[in-house]
């Protein structure tokens, strides 16, 4: 096995590594509260930056792919700010919306009924988050919704990404070019930061476009479905088995979106960012208000309507 397949192969299995936290801390402790905090800065900070430093020691900090996708986001960031608060709001008002619709206090939609979530989240350590003080209430539901989706965003669309490359080539000539062929190669459109892309680990053969990894659709799939596999256990564990499968496909579905949207320039990581720290919301929201009738949001509860079944 070469060095570039090993890399991607330890990538692979750190990708997993967030499902088996989740099962073991959610599962077996029922604290989904420990199983974040523990996946976010073990699984997608700390074992990252280890594989970097293993496979990647040339490539120094605060140069080199990394580097070039900041400098990108930065350059880009007049253009992109505007697209980012919007995905932001247009999530959160039609995820809110949709948890009404979904809360059988206003509408029996078929069977799918959400009003349970409250012994879900009592049942598996969030009741914490809704049964203490509003400060601390505050410091969790700002840390879901903004802590959450930059680890998650740079974890999976970022890193993961990029180090699954050797497993799931794509040969594009618009991701991918020849060394040797430098003066052809023309400058990406990073905004002001108009230079070369960073070399890959085996620098002699390709160079890498930071916002668009040279990866199969195959791999971008697989990427995403690693990403809705521990929302999976979550959703298990809140609601019920039959509404986790529905949810996987769903996450897989936002996952390859948000992959989609980053790479677009006028939109970039941060929209990307914005989009999920949006639907991280709604999911904060909904939270709290299965334990506090909060005006407007007890709907969860149900009664916010007449019931009318569909």
């Amino acid at each position: 096995m070469t060095a570039s397949l090993l890399s991607a192969a330890a990538a692979a299995v750190i990708g997993l590594f967030p499902v088996v936290v989740m099962m073991i801390a959610g599962v077996f402790e029922h604290d989904l509260i420990l199983a974040m905090l523990v996946f976010h800065w073990i699984v997608m900070v700390l074992m990252p930056v280890l594989h970097h430093r293993f496979f990647r020691p040339d490539e120094k900090v605060g140069q080199g792919y990394v580097a070039h996708l900041v400098a990108s986001e930065q350059a880009r960031f007049a253009q992109t700010w505007k697209w980012g608060l919007l995905a932001f709001v247009v999530a959160t008002v039609f995820g809110y919306c949709g948890a009404v619709l979904l809360s059988c206090g206003t509408f029996s939609w078929w069977g799918i009924c959400l009003s349970g979530i409250s012994d879900g989240v009592n049942n598996n350590g969030l009741g914490s988050i809704s049964n203490t003080e509003v400060a601390k209430i505050v410091v969790a539901g700002a840390y879901f919704t903004f802590v959450n989706p930059v680890l998650e965003e740079f974890f999976w669309r970022v890193w993961l990404t990029r180090e699954l490359v050797p497993i799931f080539p794509a040969q594009s000539a618009a991701s991918m070019v020849v060394a040797g062929s430098n003066p052809a190669v023309p400058a990406y459109d990073m905004g002001e930061a108009k230079e070369l892309p960073y070399n890959t680990m085996e620098t002699s053969k390709v160079q890498e476009d930071p916002r668009n990894p040279p990866l199969t659709e195959a791999g971008k799939l697989v990427a995403s479905a690693m990403y809705a596999a521990y929302h999976f256990v979550v959703v298990f564990l809140i609601l019920n088995g039959s509404y986790a499968g529905g949810a996987f496909l769903a996450l897989t579905g936002l996952g390859r979106l948000l992959l989609e949207i980053r790479r677009y320039p006028e939109y970039g990581l941060w929209t990307a960012t914005c989009l999920h720290s949006g639907v991280d919301a709604v999911i904060i929201l909904a939270i709290v208000s299965a334990r506090y009738k909060v005006a407007g949001m007890s709907f969860l509860q149900g009664g916010f309507f007449p019931r009318v079944g569909l």
